[in-house]
Parts: structure tokens; sequence; C-alpha cells
């Protein structure tokens, strides 16, 4: 039985949602069929945007601002027509185009041959169904739409997918995308707008608007004591807690019922596009979220690690990457265009989707090996450096496993692939050494040490210089357990061999001198300490210049060596120009140039010039105030001599309170049972007895001699 044919018509009083079935054609007076999707209830005005809205990259806005824009558009001009095709895959592209024909009910729909396609762009070509605004919606990846659809039968060469929405005078096109990369393969740039994040008035509307409608979380603000401020501490703290929010599926009615709600698996759509489309801009996404999440700096990520690819190469790659996490608003320039910066929700979806895969141990080492290689040494000209990384040390000092884990689970994958012998598991050996080195776990990092340096011997012969930086290092585990004996026996191998087959004059050859006069001095042997020194000075002023860092080392520890003897106007010398060189090279509050002031201070003390002694201390104390804080070691060893100058003047009340801060302070910094704790609470109760007798003189001297 053939169906029966109906003519409908929707006139100006009959405008809305279609609802519905009817056979046959179908005839459309002029009016609007609005398919566009429930508006959200709750919304911040962000006009300026929806004056244009044609490309928002914004994953939390772009849908909504389009339906918005729609509905204002629909409300000023009702003859306008509103189609919304869902644009996120080929499947939901081509189904929104069926649900289009159908409930527009465009002729020929229903045969099975029919190009659903083709009879669309009929449609929008014909005049007579006045203006239409299409929506694409989500195209974050535009490749299908820029292919032709798949025929069947001997059908004519087929126009891309996006051509057969006609470019015409009574037609309009929206594209919502996250990403900008995708946007500029369907439009012209000029033709996009940016989405950026709300504006302070912008966000206060929006809360407003939404504190009516607060959702299952509302649940946990009601708990009894527990306020918003220790909820939002409990977000930012908890990485748990942010995460199971990014995984519910919250069902909003302006929602895309086939999407899947999950804000992490909507991210993850986007990251795993990325991940097959340019993997290189998706490690570098993952090793970003290990950073703090704020002020990045492009050296802690472009960190070279075994790659031989040239500077030029690795930055036009490194440009490209960040092109692309751009693009999809998953890292954005800080202010001063110096840095990066990511959203704490970007950097915990990664985190997850890291974990899932297994690979989160390994981006975790990646992104401490880039940070141990980008943070400096520590020296007074990299402090602005170290201040810009040291948020991300924070962060990483956060990480597990620790360095050692680390260095233990690499040092034994090398011993296993490579074998004992290689010269990255002997890198890795002493790696792990160093670490037990400065945990002051001796022994452990003298085995290892011993190791190291025997396979070198053995491999490279007693004169390569990896063979002698080992000999060297474990003399300075013996140096730090005063074997001196044992550190001395090797540094004098040491030496020698340097000066035989580097010359007396090579910088690694003076260190080696330096050295051995150290474990001379730490013997008391005066003598052939100073006899070493003053080699080691005089080259390094012939070589380097006498305000070169090195020499100026060299000269304060011929100072110290007169001192230790007693010669004071030597001392006093050779520390007034270390000082006065400091002060006019690295300025008068580099940490060196504070030591210097105070090691003269020390030598006036020594001498009884009190009100000299007194004026350095000064400027010590209060410059290291200001630099390092009032708690700082160095800051409380400036207070303690400050305090001594001022007892050995009978100035007992000024001694006593100096005395008293520094004790207080570095009990609470060190500990009550740190030497320097101990010795400044036995300084403070002398003080307050007012003893000035000569065992207690003798004393103070002692403390005092205890140079900076």
């Amino acid at each position: 039985m053939a169906h029966p044919h109906s003519s409908i018509a929707l006139g100006d009083n009959h405008r809305g949602f279609q609802l519905g079935q009817n056979f046959g054609h179908v005839h459309v007076a002029p009016g609007a069929l609005s398919l566009i999707s429930p508006r959200r209830p709750c919304r911040a005005n962000r006009d300026v945007l929806l004056e244009r809205p044609e490309t928002p990259p914004e994953p939390s806005s772009q849908s909504q601002l389009a339906i918005e824009y729609a509905r204002q558009l629909w409300q000023r001009s009702p003859q306008t027509w509103v189609l919304w095709i869902r644009a996120s895959n080929v499947a939901r592209f081509e189904q929104s185009v069926r649900d289009v024909a159908d409930q527009l009910k465009i002729y020929g729909r229903k045969d099975p041959k029919a190009d659903l396609l083709q009879l669309l762009r009929n449609w929008l070509r014909d005049k007579s169904k006045e203006r239409w605004l299409i929506v694409l919606d989500n195209a974050d990846d535009a490749g299908f739409l820029l292919e032709p659809p798949a025929t069947t039968g001997e059908a004519q060469p087929a126009q891309r997918r996006i051509d057969y929405i006609p470019t015409c005078d009574h037609g309009s096109v929206i594209i919502t995308t996250r990403s900008k990369r995708e946007a500029l393969r369907l439009v012209y740039e000029s033709d996009m707008v940016d989405v950026l994040p709300m504006s302070e008035g912008e966000a206060e509307e929006l809360l407003e608007s939404q504190l009516g409608e607060l959702g299952q979380d509302d649940r946990e603000l009601r708990r009894p004591r527990y306020s918003v401020q220790q909820y939002r501490r409990e977000m930012e703290q908890s990485r748990a807690s942010r995460t199971s929010l990014l995984r519910r599926h919250d069902l909003l009615p302006s929602r895309d019922a086939e999407a899947n709600n999950s804000v992490l698996l909507t991210w993850q759509i986007s990251f795993e596009h990325i991940y097959k489309t340019r993997r290189s801009a998706a490690e570098l996404l993952s090793l970003m979220s290990f950073c703090d999440r704020l002020a990045i700096p492009e050296s802690l990520l472009r960190v070279k690690v075994d790659e031989p690819s040239s500077s030029a190469d690795g930055l036009l790659d490194f440009e490209e990457d960040v092109v692309v996490l751009r693009s999809f608003s998953y890292v954005s320039h800080t202010a001063d265009a110096q840095t990066w910066e990511m959203h704490r929700l970007v950097q915990d979806a990664t985190l997850v989707w890291l974990e899932g895969h297994g690979r989160l141990d390994e981006v975790r080492e990646r992104f401490v090996h880039h940070l141990h290689t980008a943070f400096p040494t520590g020296q007074f000209a990299d402090w602005s450096v170290c201040r810009i990384l040291f948020p991300h040390a924070k962060s990483a000092a956060e990480q597990k496993p620790e360095a050692e884990e680390l260095e233990v689970k690499v040092m034994e994958t090398r011993v296993r692939v490579l074998g004992g012998e290689h010269p990255d598991t002997l890198t890795s050996m002493a790696n792990l050494a160093a670490t037990y080195w400065n945990q002051g776990r001796w022994k452990e990092a003298e085995e290892l040490e011993v190791k190291v340096m025997e396979t070198r011997v053995r491999v490279l012969g007693g004169e390569h210089p990896d063979t002698l930086t080992s000999m060297a290092n474990l003399a300075a585990t013996y140096w730090n357990q005063g074997r001196w004996k044992e550190a001395e026996e090797l540094e004098v191998k040491v030496m020698e061999t340097r000066v035989r087959v580097l010359g007396g004059e090579h910088p690694d050859t003076l260190t080696s001198m330096a050295n051995l006069a150290a474990t001379y001095w730490n013997q008391g042997r005066w003598k052939e300490a100073e006899e070493l020194e003053v080699k080691v000075m005089e080259t390094r002023v012939r070589v380097l210049g006498g305000e070169h860092p090195d020499t100026l080392t060299s000269m304060a520890n011929l100072a110290a060596t007169y001192w230790n003897q007693g010669r004071w106007k030597e001392a006093e010398e050779l520390e007034v120009k270390v000082m006065e060189t400091r002060v006019r090279v690295l300025g008068g509050e580099h940490p060196d140039t504070l030591t210097s002031m105070a090691n003269l201070a020390a030598t006036y003390w020594n001498q009884g010039r009190w009100k000299e002694a007194e004026e350095l201390e000064v400027k010590v104390m209060e410059t290291r105030v200001r630099v390092l804080g009032g708690e700082h070691p160095d800051t409380l060893t400036s207070m303690a001599n400050l305090a001594a100058t001022y007892w050995n003047q009978g100035r007992w009340k000024e001694a006593e309170d100096l005395i008293s801060e520094a004790t207080e302070a570095s009990g609470r910094v060190l500990g009550k049972t740190h030497p320097d704790t101990l010795a400044r609470t036995s300084a403070f109760h002398q003080i307050g007895r007012h003893d000035d007798s000569q065992p207690v003189k003798k004393w103070w001297r002692k403390l005092v001699s205890k140079r900076s």
C-alpha cells in the first residue's frame, strides 16, 4: 500500500521544534526550524565573544557560546534556519546530517541510494529557504571534513565533506573546536575568535549564577565545620580528589546524550589525537605535567638527552610542539612571554593517562634528569636561575621514587644490559656514590668509589682523566672521615700524575694541589700546606689573573694558613686584597664577599682591634639578614661573632641580646643538639654571668676561630 501524501505548512505562528513523522512532500512556509541544543541556565555574560564566535577553542565554553549565539540570532531573526551538526568524528557527522535531513523533511532522503550530503547541499543553496546558520560543533579533528565521503556504485568523484556546505550570501557557518591548529585547516585566521580565560567579573557572574544549583559536591560543603576554604585547600593539595571530579559522568541537559561527559575522557580524546599525529608534542606535555604549573622555563624543557640533532632543528621542533599544545589551550605564555603555564587539571589528567599506560616512572625519571641538567651549581651568579627553577625542584622533591631509588635502578639496569665495565655503568655507580656522599653515608659511598676506581684503572689505565677523577672522589670520602693518610696517599698520586700528564698549570692539576694542601692543613702541617698554597696562588695569578674566583680562593686559603700560625699581618694583607677585589667584582652582597669580610673581622678580633672587627661584623650580619633571612645558618654565625665582639668590649647587654636571639633561632632551625646550638647556648650562659676570666676568653677565641 502506498504511503498517503500530505502537505504541511508551518506559518509564522508555528515555529519551533518539529515533532512527529510525516511522509511525502513537506512545504515549509517562510520560518525557521530550530535544531539547537537546550540552553544551560547558568552562564556568564560574554557579549563581546557572542558578536563573532566562529572558532572558540576552549572546551568548557565553545559549544555553549555557539548555542547562545544561535538563540540570540534566532530571536533577532526568526526567519533564520539554525542547523546543528556534530563534527567530532565521521560517524557523529553522518548521523547529524541524517537527523537534519529528517527534521527538514528533505525530499529523497529515504532513498537507500540517496547522497544525503548532496541533498543537504541543494537545500542550503535554495534561496527560497531564506537565511540559514550551520554550527559544526566539536571539530577537534578536521581531517575527515577535508576528505570525500565514502561512495557506493558508479558515483561521480565526490567533493570533500566540508565542500558540501556551500558558500552563499544567505548562509553562515560556525565551527567550534578546541584546536587552533585544526581550525586553521578550515578557516582563515582572521575569521577566528579565541576564547580566553574569564575576566574576574565574568567569573563572579558565573559563580553567582550557579550558587543556587550546587551539585553532588554540595554535600561536602554542608558537612559541619567544612568551609569553602577547606574544600578548596583539599582540592589544591590532593590530586586524588581532583581526579575524582575529572572522572565524574554528570549528564547535563545541554550536553550531547551520546557524548561522554567525563572531563577526563573528553580530555583524553584530544590528547590521544595529539599523541597519534605529533607524538613529540604529547611527550612535551607529559614532561610539563611534572613541573610546577606556573612559570615553566624553556631551558627546563629543552635539555638535550643524547640527541644529535642540530640546535636549529631542535628549536624548530620545540616551537612546533608548543604551537600544537597552545592550539588545544593546554599551555599558555605567562605575562613576560619567557615561561609557560598550564592548568592544574591538565597536569592531573596527563598524569592519570601516563599512569594508565605504565609510563609514569619513565617520564618522571626524564623530568628529574632535565631538572638535574638544567639546575646550576648554586653559585651566587646563578641564583637568578635557581629562583626560576626552585618551584620545579620542589615539585621534583615530592616525586617518587627518590634520587637514590632512581640511581640504583639505573645502575642495576646498566650492569645487566651493558656490563659492569661499561663507561655508562661506571658513571651510574659514581652518581649513586655521590648521593650516598651527600647523605654522609661514607661507607656505602666508599664501597662504590673503590669499585669504580679499580675498574677504571684496569680498563682505562692509571692516567686516564676519569680514573684520576675516581681517585680524587675516593680521597674526598676518606677526607670527610678524617682518614688523612689514606686521603693524602691518593691525592699525592693524583697530583703527580696530573703534573706529568697535564702540566703544572692545568686547572685540574692546581685543584689537586689545593686538595692536598687542605689535607695537610687539617693535620696542622702548616709549612707543607703553605708551600703548596703559595704555588697554587702564584700560578693562578699568572694564568687566570688576580681577579679570577679561583685565584681569590687560593689567596683566602693561604691567608687561613697564616692565620692558624698567628701570622696576623700576612693574613690581614691577603684578606684585605681578597675582600676589596670581591666587593669590586662580585658586589657587596655576594656570599663570597661576606665570607671575606667575616674572615678579616676574625683577624682583627684576634688582634684585639674590636672597633674594626665590629664595623665589618655589623655589615656582614645586616647584609645576611637582608639577603638570606634572619634564620639562615650563616646569619646566625654572624650574630654570634658580633656578640663575641660586644662581649670583649664589656657591652654585656648587647652581647646577651644577640646571642640569645641566635641561640633560639639555632634551636629552631638546626635543632637543640646541633654543635652550633650547643656552643651558642654555652656562650649565652657565659655572657649572662659577665664572666671575663682567661678560660672564658680562651673559649670565646676558639669559638671565633671557626672561620666563616
